[in-house]
């Protein structure tokens, strides 16, 4: 918990699991553009969606989780694309799309994939958000540009802009400082950021064990701080990120990061009241049922280790 603003660059073992450290190369240190070493690799309905946009003279990046996963040479899941399209013209281009976060710029385009699997691609409006009362969602928004964007977002790491049109990032909020040297920073004051999206608390601790990264301190000490606001999210959002942290990779790590930031008692108390519980005698084993617990989350690391 003793990260720096700057800590020196790390070397990839690409023999290792992708979950390492951005593996790129800067052409200027001075700009916020970047150039990759290598071109992402793109479906074809996320470079068909591109080129629409970018044939009626928008802009549009790939943005978020799948250009982070790319840059440390993990397998994106899915990927997010944000435009200086409207939504209505998004949906104009789109005649399939889906309409319900339209007011919030979201546009959830169905398409298929290479192996014609249905997925969903989002499309999301470059946008400011305007004050946030429910501790989830926006009051309401304002089209902007991808700087403003950029600074509506969680952690530094996942507001980063790839352009393909270039083979360029475009990083406003010094997220790949942070990817390089394995830190999730909350963009700007950390305190706000969880009181405006509570989720986001839970998706420090994910990102943190499923990356291996470290919290930075100041982010650390706002999710103890603003801890007892996840009680403000539905259980079917706090369902889905636990559910993600026990099948990831460290699922006791998550358990034990939960714990250290005051979260396991909001989400799993009954986890958490395991703490100084003495064990059966009839159950060979050290310690009380929270030791138990972990080493029984232990395992499944060891029994299914190509989780991630």
């Amino acid at each position: 918990m003793n990260a720096k603003r700057k800590e020196p660059k790390r070397k990839i073992d690409s023999k290792k699991t992708p979950s390492s450290r951005a593996s790129i190369s800067l052409t200027d240190s001075r700009s916020k553009w970047i150039r990759t070493e290598r071109p992402f690799t793109l479906p074809t309905y996320v470079k068909d969606a591109l080129k629409k946009l970018d044939d009626i003279g928008h802009v549009a990046y790939v943005v978020g989780g799948s250009v982070r996963d790319f840059l440390l040479n993990r397998t994106p899941k899915d990927h997010d694309i944000a435009t200086s399209a409207d939504p209505a013209t998004v949906c104009d281009l789109f005649p399939n799309a889906i309409t319900i976060g339209k007011d919030f710029g979201v546009i959830k385009v169905p398409v298929q994939d290479e192996q014609r699997f249905q997925d969903i691609l989002e499309i999301t409006t470059f946008r400011k958000d305007l004050e946030y009362r429910d501790h989830r969602h926006p009051t309401g928004i304002l089209f902007a540009g991808p700087e403003e964007d950029a600074r509506r977002r969680d952690f530094t790491i996942n507001a980063l802009y790839y352009d393909p049109k270039t083979h360029r990032i475009l990083d406003t909020v010094d997220g790949m400082d942070d990817l390089r040297a394995g830190i999730i920073r909350a963009i700007g004051r950390a305190d706000e950021r969880f009181k405006e999206d509570a989720l986001r608390l839970l998706r420090a601790v994910r990102f943190s064990t499923l990356l291996g990264f470290k919290i930075h301190p100041e982010t650390a000490l706002a999710l103890s701080h603003r801890a007892s606001l996840i009680k403000k999210i539905s259980m079917e959002r706090v369902h889905d990120e636990l559910e993600k942290m026990m099948t990831g990779p460290h699922p006791a790590q998550s358990v034990r990061m939960l714990s250290e930031f005051d979260l396991l008692k909001h989400v799993l108390p009954e986890i958490e009241s395991l703490k100084g519980v003495a064990e059966s005698p009839l159950i060979e084993s050290e310690g009380d049922i929270w030791q138990h617990t972990l080493k029984v989350l232990e395992a499944l690391d060891r029994h299914y280790p190509e989780r991630s």
